[in-house]
Order: structure tokens, then C-alpha cells, then sequence
């Protein structure tokens, strides 16, 4: 039994890669292509972008993009009416092309300052929000992308 579990808990980490904790959805579009949906929904719906105060003072928009490493490809979708900001991931490193993505839902922040995050399907998160989240990414965002499946 308890290799079992060490078995199933290493097939959660390994299928969603370094964010374990994440929510995994796929949809059955390439990497390329989801990327370039997320572009084009927020285009269409400028109300999800994430504004920010940079250094120099200016305001502007955080740009979504790959990480340091290639590996993952980070987006941000700003939810207005719940004061909050989503964190999600596509991972790139795949080997081999493939027609299916997975965008994983990360984390949040109700932070002003863009800070405080926490994670979904962890402690940081009763049952109850997490559910509201999820439900509230599936609807507002997912949706519009594409169909997907969660895994």
C-alpha cells in the first residue's frame, strides 16, 4: 500500500511538473497555439490583463512568457469583481510536438503589490475557495479558449 501511494503521488508531480500542487487542464490545441488563444482573449477582453507599477514608476501591463529556463510558460489573468490575480503555467519542455497542451492552474494573489501567493489544492486554500477559483477560471477563462478536460 504505501508504495502505492508514493507511486500515484509521483504520477501528480511528474504529470503536472514542478507545481504539483497545481490544477492540470488539457485542451487539444499545441503549446504554440494555446499561447497564441491567450493572446488573442485577452486582445478581446482587455479586462484580464494585469497592470502593474514597474520601477521607474510608469504603469503598464505584466507580460505573460517563458521562465529563465524555456520550461515553462507563465500567464496572468486579473479576475476584477473578486479583487484577484491568477497565476498559470504551460509547460514547454515537451521532447516531441504534440496537438494537446496542459495549462495548469498555480496560484493566486489578492494582493495590490502582486505579492502573497497562494497556491490551489494546497493548505493556503480551504476546499470551499478552491472550488470558487477553479469554478471561476473554468468559466471566465477556460471556456473561452478552447475545450479542454481536467486531469
Amino acid at each position: 500500500m504505501k508504495q502505492l501511494v508514493v507511486s500515484c503521488f509521483l504520477i501528480i508531480c511528474i504529470s503536472c511538473g514542478s507545481y504539483y500542487y497545481s490544477e492540470c487542464y488539457t485542451l487539444n490545441m499545441s503549446d504554440n497555439s494555446l499561447i497564441l488563444e491567450i493572446r488573442n482573449f485577452k486582445k478581446q477582453h482587455p479586462e484580464f490583463k494585469v497592470m502593474t507599477t514597474f520601477e521607474n514608476g510608469k504603469r503598464g501591463e505584466m507580460h505573460d512568457g517563458l521562465d529563465s529556463r524555456g520550461v515553462f510558460y507563465s500567464s496572468y489573468f486579473y479576475i476584477e469583481d473578486q479583487h484577484m490575480t491568477l497565476h498559470c503555467t504551460i509547460n514547454m519542455s515537451k521532447e516531441m510536438p504534440s496537438k494537446s497542451s496542459t495549462i495548469q492552474l498555480i496560484g493566486i494573489s489578492q494582493s495590490s503589490n502582486f505579492g502573497n501567493w497562494k497556491r490551489i489544492n494546497s493548505k493556503d486554500l480551504s476546499r470551499k475557495q478552491n472550488a470558487q477559483i477553479k469554478e471561476i477560471f473554468e468559466n471566465r477563462i477556460l471556456k473561452k479558449l478552447g475545450k479542454w478536460a481536467n486531469h
